[in-house]
């Protein structure tokens, strides 16, 4: 995966920025139709930007430091330069109030791999207009295979992901469900890994993700994006440890379209580790072009069928 530094910045509201509403240039890259079976969960990151993110307000954006340019992906992920595996990732979220046009989608997910491997195995809900309303879906996905939808749920629902090894290669996926009246359900997968190839623990093994996503088709184009607003993630953990544990490289990253517009983008860690946010901007795309910074160029990992 190619990764790319750019300078600090920080985005602010002056006359020499050009707000601009949507169009249909980000809409043109999408597939009508939502299938479960024929969704790509992938990314690409390049670093970008290194900025500072104390608040997020209609005339300021700050970045946290080091954040990374990608085509689909925001929140953090993080590797590490040493011989230790990621066996296990926790995270939760609720599941966001979007708006959007029919057909748009999001999606907030945790995930091992994907960064420096094509092996990716990740768990989370999306978020898809179908008509005028919002239906929300749980997942799972072990790349190069398809997407697997479970059940839906209420909008509102408290999501609570957790993937961990367990022993003979068998990866459990575990979700638990609270939607807003109180009602708990649970679901509960496991995944031989040795079945695909003998080398799939050792992928996803080189890091971990809690993504808010602009999610893709079998052949790497971009839905149309729906408005998830504000989530955020709590109890974030990778090997029962916070993001920022000694020993993480903490990689922050934002979703910028090939226009150079922020779509969307995360918060600053908690002092503990464990929580941050993602906001989607919506209609208030940003340009870029005021601070000098490269026309993006493709680079979307984009995973074989």
């Amino acid at each position: 995966m190619k990764i790319k530094l750019i300078s600090m910045i920080s985005l602010i509201f002056v006359a020499a920025f050009t707000i601009i509403l949507p169009t249909d240039a980000h809409l043109a890259q999408a597939s009508p139709v939502y299938n479960a079976n024929d969704t790509v969960h992938a990314g690409y990151a390049r670093k970008s930007f290194r900025v500072r993110y104390p608040e997020f307000s209609a005339s300021r954006i700050n970045l946290p430091v080091g954040t990374e340019e990608s085509s689909n992906w925001a929140g953090y992920a993080v590797t590490r330069s040493d011989s230790l595996k990621y066996t296990s990732v926790d995270g939760s979220w609720v599941v966001p109030v979007a708006s959007g046009s029919s057909s748009s989608l999001g999606s907030q997910w945790i995930g091992l791999g994907g960064i420096s491997s094509g092996d990716l195995l990740q768990m989370g809900t999306i978020e898809q207009f179908q008509g005028n309303r919002e239906v929300a879906t749980l997942f799972w996905e072990q790349l190069p295979a398809n997407a697997q939808d479970i059940m839906t749920v209420p909008v509102g629902s408290r999501i609570y992901a957790k993937i961990y090894q367990g022993r003979n290669n068998t990866w459990y996926l575990q979700f638990q469900v609270i939607e807003p009246n109180g009602k708990k359900a649970t679901k509960n997968i496991s995944v031989n890994s040795a079945k695909l190839n003998s080398t799939y623990a050792q992928g996803i093994g080189t890091s971990a993700e809690w993504i808010s996503e602009d999610p893709s088709n079998g052949s790497g184009n971009l839905y149309p994006l729906a408005n998830t607003g504000v989530v955020q993630y709590a109890n974030t953990t990778a090997n029962n440890k916070a993001i920022n544990s000694k020993g993480n490289k903490v990689e922050p990253l934002a979703v910028v379209n090939a226009l150079n517009r922020l779509l969307i983008t995360p918060s600053s860690l908690s002092s503990n580790g464990t929580n941050f946010s993602t906001t989607n901007i919506g209609n208030r795309y940003v340009s870029l072009r005021a601070h000098g910074i490269h026309h993006f160029r493709g680079g979307r990992h984009k995973i074989g069928r």
